[in-house]
């Protein structure tokens, strides 16, 4: 990493940041303020940041359906500060799409993809926190997360779309007895 050592880090932070930005992008010389602004090209994927998100998504799909499973009434469930408004925008943006078991094609396909940009893209700077994070979300609310019950979607969307389930009754199927 090349460039000055910003005056408020010391030097072993600094030189701890050089070394973990040389794993990420590869690349020895690269400084934090090139790192916030390198294209997608220059930092490559790093199977390591990947194994991190899956972590996390998988720890926060674990957490999501202990709480399910302990409690009795879900429609009390608050997942973020905006429910009343996530949900109003989701019914009103898609008033009949199906959630208790969704269909693949009505979120992936391009079509359905730039509809949910479009609507994601509302809460870029909300109080939604990490509202584009990569997010597990069951297919089926009769179901646990598993390989296929589950896809990749952003955080706000699996939002909109458990809090719709959470409101309408569709996740009461999940119960401390389920396996």
């Amino acid at each position: 990493m090349s460039g000055p050592k910003p005056k408020h880090v010391d030097e072993q932070e600094w030189q701890t940041m050089r070394a973990e930005l040389a794993k990420i992008t590869g690349q020895s010389g690269m400084t934090p303020q090139q790192f916030a602004t390198a294209s997608p090209d220059q930092l490559g994927n790093d199977e390591n940041v990947e194994m991190v998100w899956a972590m996390k998504a998988g720890k926060h799909a674990e957490t999501y359906i202990k709480v399910l499973k302990a409690m009795k009434d879900k429609s009390k469930l608050k997942l973020t500060p905006l429910d009343d408004e996530i949900y109003g925008h989701f019914r009103q943006q898609f008033p009949s799409l199906k959630i208790d078991v969704l269909d693949y094609d009505s979120i992936k396909t391009n079509q359905a993809k730039e509809q949910w940009r479009t609507f994601c893209m509302k809460y870029e700077h909300s109080k939604v926190q990490d509202y584009n994070m990569g997010t597990l979300l069951r297919l089926d609310t009769s179901q646990d997360y598993s390989e296929d019950n589950s896809i990749v979607v952003p955080r706000i969307q699996f939002h909109a779309i458990e809090i719709a389930r959470n409101r309408e009754g569709l996740n009461n199927k999940i119960t401390p007895d389920l396996p």
